[in-house]
């Protein structure tokens, strides 16, 4: 009997299944790197961290401007360096790796160093630090970026393969960024310092594993020889990217569509806080919306092959505008109520939609190498592919000052701040006063809940932002900094916000079991409420009992509750529906009329410049 015999792999056939998963797998730690900073920076800045709104505006401005500035200096500069540099360990491993580790150290520092101290001066101190910060943690990841991104086209010359290999890049970072969004949203709330410690400290190993496996174990493809006239500088960076029209429309087409994409992804944590409460479930969000776009992402390759970018473009776009309209009617009517479930089907529709439009642009941005060799003669992978990056991060700092605004205007700045203050409350006096119980630290705790009830009474007596009130507070403040005993001072107690910390809770624990909970506010005897004999822990979200008798506290919603209203419940929807569904139609315009290398366009493209290889080999011989 005869049996069909698969035909075996050619050693370049081996080498190539080899790189790509090896290349592709190592966008996991790239991109849960990308994902923490860019998509929670700011996240954990704005709930875990006490800054005046000053500060925090100032970090987000500072960052946006100063950032993009040394962008516009750093991207084209480092593609220029990357171009220019001939290093024997290759074209791109050297700053993939280098890269890769300084982006991990930064990523530490940026995650765990907090203004612990006096409001006022050390969060400006906080400010210029993460400024600084931030800035080399952007240069560091460039530098990765651009030798990752540049190696793809020099993987293979193949459309075919090119594709099969930015579609699996993408999906694997969809993976990493995926993991990222799930823990954020199932584990942060009421356990935010901590939470982010952990995580800086996974993503920063993730980060050095993933892209030095890619280092020692891709093989990179042969790199031509230049001419001494062809070497980079900054100078003809510029000439490049401003020649290749095909180039500039791309990435115009690439900012726009990313900064409508990010605009629900910056602010859907604080949509759902204010919509359904402040707790873990939006897990279950992230974790549908990442199940629905990786099966699909997989089916990208099948699609390609019957249907052109462009029709993919439009159809999803259609999807996303399905999803953006869904989630604008949520809560409105008991017909679509605003729940986690519902939350997932807008957004999953907005991912699948979404991930399709990125990797038909990806491909589009991709093919830009090709049509530069077509335009100029010269590929330039690193210059051209240094045009992305850069638009990654002007897109991100946009993000970040439109979300900034946002948060400031519609009031929900303050709403967090709340929340932010009952997290470093809860982590400064579980750290610093509860830790270890002993007959002094049970006195520390009777004090503290003896001085915010006294305080919170002198102020219940006047109207909250009257200036009595404010005058108060500044009374507060300043023999809160003279007291002899120095635990309010730790706990960076501000008089402002007393009335939020008297409603947090303090849990009475033996052997780790709630013997019994009372709001601060609701202690009216410490004597003998603290005792050397139980352990005892500040707590904000927790859960009490079993069965019929479980009963879930969770200050936070009380919080959003008491801050929700009407107008900033419209404005925000308006603002994380209508607007990128507006801005995600501009970037399919520019796409669709503007950009040339189409299908057909690239196969025609690609048989010329094998022709000219092909002449100028005839001449050289």
């Amino acid at each position: 009997m005869n049996h069909l015999k698969r035909t075996p792999l050619t050693q370049e056939e081996k080498s190539w299944k080899k790189n790509k998963w090896f290349f592709a797998t190592g966008a996991i730690g790239r991109d849960m790197c990308y994902a923490l900073v860019s998509g929670y920076f700011f996240m954990y800045v704005q709930f875990g961290l006490t800054l005046t709104v000053a500060q925090f505006a100032t970090l987000s401005i500072l960052i946006g401007v100063l950032g993009r500035i040394w962008d516009g200096i750093n991207d084209p500069l480092m593609g220029t360096i990357i171009d220019g540099a001939k290093l024997k360990w290759g074209k791109f491993k050297p700053w993939i790796f280098f890269g890769a580790i300084l982006t991990g150290i930064l990523l530490l520092v940026m995650f765990n160093v907090r203004p612990f101290g006096n409001q006022e001066i050390y969060g400006w101190i906080y400010v210029g630090i993460m400024v600084v910060v931030y800035l080399l943690w952007e240069a560091a990841f460039t530098m990765n970026d651009i030798g990752y991104w540049g190696a793809i086209p020099s993987l293979s010359p193949e459309r075919k393969r090119r594709d099969e290999l930015t579609s699996m890049v993408i999906f694997f970072a969809g993976v990493g960024g995926g993991a990222i969004s799930l823990f954020a949203g199932a584990f942060t709330q009421g356990n935010i310092l901590t939470s982010y410690t952990i995580f800086s400290i996974v993503v920063c190993l993730a980060m050095v594993i993933s892209q030095s496996i890619v280092v020692f174990t891709v093989k990179e493809g042969p790199r031509g020889e230049e001419k001494e006239e062809e070497k980079a500088s900054l100078k003809k960076t510029i000439k490049i990217i401003f020649k290749n029209k095909q180039l500039l429309w791309l990435s115009l087409g690439y900012l726009i569509y990313d900064i409508g994409s990010g605009i629900l992804g910056a602010l859907i944590y604080n949509l759902y806080y204010l919509e359904y409460g402040y707790d873990g479930n939006f897990a279950m969000v992230m974790l549908a919306i990442g199940a629905a776009t990786m099966v699909l992402q997989a089916l990208y390759p099948k699609i390609t092959a019957k249907w052109t970018r462009k029709k993919i473009q439009w159809l999803s776009f259609i999807c996303m505008s399905i999803g953006y309209i869904f989630i604008a009617l949520l809560g409105w009517t008991k017909i679509l109520p605003f729940n986690p479930v519902t939350l997932a089907i807008g957004y999953a529709f907005i991912g699948v939609g979404g991930t399709y439009f990125y990797i038909t642009t990806l491909i589009n941005l991709t093919n830009c190498v090709e049509y530069n060799e077509y335009l100029t003669g010269e590929r330039n992978e690193a210059v051209v592919s240094a045009v992305r990056p850069f638009m990654v991060k002007l897109s991100s700092a946009t993000k970040s000052l439109l979300t900034t605004i946002i948060l400031v205007v519609t009031g929900l700045y303050m709403i967090s701040q709340q929340v932010s203050h009952l997290e470093t409350q809860k982590s400064l006096f579980n750290d610093r006063v509860a830790k270890v119980v002993s007959s002094s630290t049970v006195e520390d705790m009777k004090y503290y809940v003896i001085k915010l009830n006294e305080y919170g009474e002198e102020l219940e007596q006047y109207e909250k932002d009257s200036d009595s009130y404010v005058s108060k507070c500044e009374e507060i403040d300043n023999e809160i900094v003279t007291l002899p005993n120095d635990v309010l001072t730790e706990t960076q107690t501000s008089a402002d916000y007393i009335y939020v910390y008297r409603e947090m809770y303090i849990l009475k624990k033996l052997n780790n079991d709630i013997l019994e909970y009372s709001k601060i506010k609701d202690i009216s005897n410490p004597d003998t409420y603290f005792s050397i004999d139980y352990t005892y822990e500040a707590s904000f979200v927790f859960t009490y009992g079993q069965g019929e008798n479980k009963v879930d506290i969770n200050v936070g919603d009380e919080v959003y509750r008491n801050g929700n209203n009407l107008v900033t419940r419209i404005v925000l929807r308006v603002l994380v529906t209508a607007v990128p569904i507006v801005i995600a139609l501009l970037s399919w315009y520019i796409q669709n009329k503007k950009f040339i290398v189409n299908e057909e366009f690239y196969e025609k493209m690609m048989i010329e410049l094998e022709e000219r290889r092909n002449r100028n080999q005839e001449v050289t011989e």
